[in-house]
């Protein structure tokens, strides 16, 4: 079921369920949370691997073939972005426990832009003989940001670790960048039936068709994401009020009630 384009979306809330599920759990039994959270991210990462070789698909940045229906749509490439994004966010509690300041707010800003500047190039190599440049490069940042927004942004946000890059990641430009980069990948496969209907842009590449056409996608998923917000984010956050960050607060030690996030 999850393989259609049309069930990816309900597909997508269940992994995104299961996560948050999973924070929760692991706000009231630290071990027990960090011992689900290992086994579902080695879990999914293997899987996908496994899944990959064995439908023989490349697993790569961008995933771009030769219909809509195979983009994005199988299961194993949307395993990918979760398990990337709590990696890194128990990356940096770890090294956040551990005192070592390596995820301060330039290392966090030299991160996103080395790997955006990755991103870009992938695209533009990969893409340009295919004559899908702006689909590839729209759906892989949304891809992209969604891994590490959805993955170590909400962890640490909910968790309450390292102030600085609170600060930064909370900022009005990286929640508008989390919001659109949400829709751009839980609603790309419906934007691009109704763009193309099916079928992926001409072999001939117009610049200025690509800027404008990535503008307009990139307004409608912004529209799409004050819904998401409306109906997902925010009752979420007063979920984490209520469950997470009061308990937080409570055993937290006076010295580090300074450090943590008010969301």
């Amino acid at each position: 079921m999850c393989n259609r384009w049309s069930w990816h979306l309900a597909c997508d809330m269940q992994l995104f369920a299961i996560f948050m599920a999973i924070l929760f759990i692991q706000a009231k039994y630290p071990q027990r949370g960090l011992i689900m959270l290992l086994l579902v991210t080695g879990g999914g990462v293997l899987l996908t691997f496994l899944l990959c070789i064995y439908h023989k698909f490349q697993l790569s940045v961008l995933g771009v073939f030769e219909a809509v229906d195979t983009v994005y749509t199988p299961l194993w490439y949307r395993i990918f972005p979760y398990g990337i994004g709590i990696i890194v966010a128990m990356i940096i509690v770890e090294t956040q426990k551990t005192g070592v300041p390596a995820f301060g707010k330039r290392s966090v800003q030299l991160y996103m832009v080395s790997s955006l500047a990755f991103l870009v190039s992938q695209t533009m190599s990969d893409a340009a003989s295919k004559g899908v440049l702006y689909v590839a490069f729209l759906w892989s940042m949304g891809r992209f940001f969604l891994a590490v927004f959805m993955g170590s942004y909400i962890c640490l946000a909910h968790w309450g670790y390292l102030a600085s890059f609170a600060r930064w990641a909370t900022g009005p430009f990286c929640t508008r960048i989390n919001k659109l980069s949400y829709t751009m990948y839980m609603f790309h496969s419906v934007l691009a039936r109704l763009a193309y209907g099916g079928r992926l842009p001409p072999s001939e590449i117009s610049y200025p068709m690509i800027i404008i056409s990535y503008l307009g996608v990139l307004a409608a998923t912004y529209l799409f994401s004050i819904v998401c917000t409306t109906f997902i984010e925010v009752p979420f956050q007063r979920l984490s009020e209520e469950f997470i960050m009061k308990s937080i607060r409570k055993t937290a030690p006076a010295s580090d009630k300074k450090s943590k996030i008010k969301l």
